[in-house]
């Protein structure tokens, strides 16, 4: 008698099927997963190029009459300069071109040492003056003002060099103008005064950047006549098309547009100032007076203007006192004398090079980095020991540890230079980490090179590592680009006790990076002593480290009475140096504002490296809030907020929110940066998944081809 008997399976064909179920499961959620991700790129691709067509700038808001540009922004700024300080007032405008009423939010940059004290909103032929409220108080405040129909405007420090302007209440077809002013110190450097104002904030690489969202902004796609890297390739206008219904809408102007006066008094003869950037028109009144105006610029790149002492003029020191409340507030400003060209005994170099690739670093950033590493390696002596480490997503080091140098490593070197290319992710912790924990050579002068546009978010991790790990070595920033993150690269260099040199455009690359290696060839200048005479500072003075070659000493003090005199003291190799200089009167420069931001910076380095003998962290934030309540000061605990007090929008009227979109700056490529659409390559996993997801399905394939026809079906 036959028997039929079920077919038995085995414990590990049990666990195969369970593994095909798994796989297919896990297969079938990324490939859900993955068809939603490809209909998200077509969206964005599709409204991309909905949004960026032809000339047209980015259309932010969705309003009852469709998506529109607004608010139209323009940047206006007056700089009057005076000796050794700056009084600056920008005025932006933000313009609504629609029939709704509506918010906006706009990511703009300041010097990162600009103590920002004033704001004013201008509704028409109201004036609206703003006041420095403890931040919660202040966005509590605005957001207030919001809900209620009023207008109003906001004021806040992302970083010490990127603010943001929120502004509420933008009736229909109408505008606002914010007004905001700051001071700012001005030292003799290299033998130049050089004067920078930042146009635009570069997008930054946000991985672990814990406030983000606060360092987003919209991006305008490279228009129809721009080419690959963002040259210009014609005269086209952003916002040039007409925006919203109606006859009466004005054609909206440029986007980001930009026109700046800068009104300069000297003190003593210098040249005319020139500016590499943008074309000024230049008016001279005098030797010591002279006007610039620049119309119709587009904000893309950081404007660069620089004037130099005429032979003989006195121009290395300067003490400016101020009467304020009963105390007299003091700035020093002193370029200690330059070495007298005497042969110098060279010591032995550790160099390590260290090298942005990433995709912000495309287009002519990535040339002008080759250029600048090709160079310092080519300076470079026999018995130096160097190294050349580039970061992107990931780090790669030339040499595991840093290598004596021959012709054969040389040109090595070299070809690696010239072979690099920009992609991917900002990534500089491992590039960094590698050079700060390479083994110590003995009888070495220990440097690092640091090139990068230090386009990231998370600058206190970074700066926090440098802090920690310096030792005895040195770090030099060379900042790569039009618009560098100029306060992460000077703070980097500072805490490295090295010197920071911005390198904006191609031309540039040979003089600047001789005058770093000037300065690396050259004795410090050593054992920095300070004293006043007549009086004593109320407050505790940072001491003055080493410093190189042509690299000033500035120094803001307050007293109960004005000095007679300040004297320097130090040694340039065996060589002593000692200057004395007198005070002069500067009556309105602002000098209690600089010194309030001075303390400021202080307290919040404290704050990020956790150092403060005998404070606790929340003490030091409460001094730096008390301090920019006393001075109307923005900082990182206070904002400008300015209120109407007349309920301007209707109660049944809804408001309408967006944030203001900016250009890259000059030379960055949005592909590089941004990929298709408008998804950032380095901002998501996506590629992953799909690499995970198609390899579990592979999986999966293979191993029910393994099973019975049955399970198959069942499956």
């Amino acid at each position: 008698m036959n028997t039929s008997h079920k077919p038995t399976t085995s414990g590990p064909r049990v666990w195969l099927e369970w593994a095909v179920m798994l796989g297919y499961a896990l297969a079938s959620a990324l490939a859900i997963s993955l068809a939603m991700m490809i209909a998200v790129v077509l969206t964005a691709s599709v409204a991309g190029a909905q949004t960026h067509a032809g000339p047209s700038a980015g259309l932010i808001f969705q309003t009852t009459d469709g998506p529109v540009v607004a608010p139209l922004q323009s940047t206006r700024a007056r700089l009057v300069v005076t000796g050794v300080t700056v009084r600056a007032q920008v005025t932006q405008t933000f313009a609504n071109p629609s029939d709704d009423w509506l918010e906006g939010s706009y990511l703009f940059p300041l010097p990162d040492d600009a103590a920002v004290d004033r704001l004013r909103m201008r509704v028409g032929e109201r004036v609206i003056e703003g006041q420095v409220r403890e931040k919660q108080d202040a966005q509590r405040q605005f957001e207030q003002a919001k809900v209620q129909g009023r207008q109003a405007s906001l004021v806040d420090q992302q970083r010490p060099n990127v603010f943001t302007t929120r502004v509420a209440n933008i009736a229909p077809r109408a505008s606002i103008t914010v007004e905001i002013e700051y001071q700012q110190p001005l030292a003799l450097k290299d033998g130049v005064w050089r004067l920078r104002f930042p146009s635009v904030v570069g997008p930054r690489y946000l991985n672990r950047t814990p406030d983000a969202r606060r360092l987003e902004s919209p991006v305008l796609l490279p228009a129809g006549g721009e080419r690959a890297g963002g040259e210009r390739a014609g005269g086209e206008r952003a916002g040039g098309e007409r925006a919203g219904e109606g006859a009466d809408a004005p054609a909206p102007r440029d986007l980001n547009s930009l026109a700046l006066t800068v009104e300069l008094d000297a003190g003593v003869p210098v040249s005319p100032p020139r500016s590499a950037s943008h074309g000024f028109v230049v008016r001279s009144h005098d030797d010591a007076r002279h006007t610039m105006t620049l119309e119709g610029a587009v904000a893309e790149r950081d404007v660069e203007i620089e004037w130099r002492p005429l032979a003989g003029a006195a121009a290395q020191a300067a003490l400016r006192l101020q009467e304020h409340q009963g105390r007299h507030y003091a700035l020093l400003v002193v370029t200690p004398p330059s070495p007298d060209g005497a042969a110098l005994t060279r010591l032995p170099r550790e160099t390590t090079f260290i090298v942005d690739t990433s995709g912000s670093m495309s287009g002519s950033s990535i040339e002008q980095a080759r250029r600048a590493l090709v160079f310092g390696i080519e300076r470079l002596q026999p018995g130096d020991l160097f190294n050349v480490i580039e970061f992107n997503s990931q780090h790669r080091a030339l040499y595991p540890v840093p290598r004596r140098l021959d012709e054969a490593s040389r040109h090595e070197a070299i070809r690696f230079a010239q072979a690099l290319r920009s992609q991917g992710g900002t990534e500089m912790r491992g590039a960094l980490e590698q050079a700060l924990g390479a083994p110590a050579a003995s009888g070495h002068v220990r440097q690092i090179v640091f090139i990068t546009d230090g386009a990231v978010g998370y600058e206190d991790e970074m700066l926090r590592l440098i802090e920690q790990r310096i030792g005895e070595r040195r770090l030099f920033t060379i900042g790569i680009g039009s618009a560098p993150n100029s306060w992460f690269m000077r703070k980097a260099a500072e805490l490295g006790r090295g010197s920071f040199t911005h390198v904006g455009r191609i031309e540039e690359v040979e003089r600047k990076m001789a005058e770093v290696f000037t300065k690396l060839s050259q004795p410090l200048l050593t054992d920095i002593a300070l004293r006043f005479e007549g009086a004593q500072p109320l407050d505790a003075i940072p001491a003055i480290g080493d410093l190189y070659a042509g690299e000033p000493i500035v120094i803001r003090a307050r007293f109960d009475r004005p000095p007679q005199a300040a004297t320097l003291s130090g040694r340039r190799g065996a060589v002593a140096w000692r200057g004395r200089v007198e005070p002069a009167g500067a009556p309105s420069a602002g000098l209690p504002t600089l010194w309030a931001r001075a303390e400021v910076e202080t307290l919040t380095d404290a704050v990020r490296g956790g150092r403060m003998s005998g404070q606790s962290i929340d003490s030091l934030k409460a001094r730096i809030v008390e301090l920019g309540l006393a001075h109307q000061l923005v900082t990182p605990y206070t904002s400008l907020v300015a209120v109407d007090v007349t309920p301007a929008r209707p109660a049944d009227a809804p408001l309408l929110g967006g944030k203001v979109p900016t250009r890259l700056p000059d030379g960055w490529d949005h592909a590089a940066v941004f990929g298709a659409g408008e998804l950032a390559q380095t901002a998501t996993s996506a590629g992953w998944q799909m690499m995970i997801g198609a390899l579990l399905l592979l999986a999966a394939l293979v191993a029910a081809r393994g099973l019975p026809a049955g399970r198959r079906a069942a499956l």
